[in-house]
């Protein structure tokens, strides 16, 4: 290759695209164009793998606001690719204060098709309200599935808490 024009461009280069993007001599040569290669944005995965990525970390922090740090959170891969990651949530029991027997271990895991509609027109507020709503919600799973935040406890060695929604309790 030759050395570059006033273009930066290298004439043989130059004539080379040049040649296929319009005919020698159809256009001025101060003219002649090189394609322009955008580079691609990356891909925005899929809603499943966006919210494992965005928002269950959110959640995380806000069960670890709501209970003063006690209870933690872990996300679990999902187990199907292309499904929603889950959450596990656990806490040691609390020194001789347990109402069950086994300490905190709850695994919660969203319906797909909802984790979906929180990437549409209204999903950011739909997913804040749900996080304020969080409070509540514990609340109420904890005698149906026979756990107890309190004292970090449960009836049996782990919970499955499945198909959950993002609908609020409270308005």
């Amino acid at each position: 290759m030759g050395a570059a024009d006033a273009s930066g461009v290298a004439p043989s280069l130059l004539r080379h695209f040049s040649n296929r993007i319009c005919p020698l001599g159809s256009v001025p040569r101060a003219q002649y164009r090189l394609p322009h290669f955008t580079p691609v944005a990356p891909v925005h995965p899929n809603p499943a793998q966006r919210f494992t990525a965005e928002l269950l970390p959110r959640i995380i922090e806000r069960l670890h606001r709501l209970s003063h740090g006690t209870l933690h959170g872990e996300v679990l891969p999902p187990e199907i690719p292309d499904e929603p990651g889950r959450l596990r949530v656990w806490a040691p029991a609390r020194a001789n204060a347990g109402r069950f027997a086994y300490p905190l271990d709850i695994t919660l895991s969203w319906d797909s098709w909802e984790v979906d509609r929180l990437f549409a027109t209204g999903g950011e507020t739909r997913f804040a309200e749900y996080l304020d709503a969080l409070a509540g919600k514990l609340d109420a799973w904890q005698e149906p599935r026979q756990f107890d935040i309190n004292t970090r406890t449960q009836a049996d060695p782990t919970v499955l808490i499945g198909g959950l929604d993002f609908e609020h309790l409270m308005r």
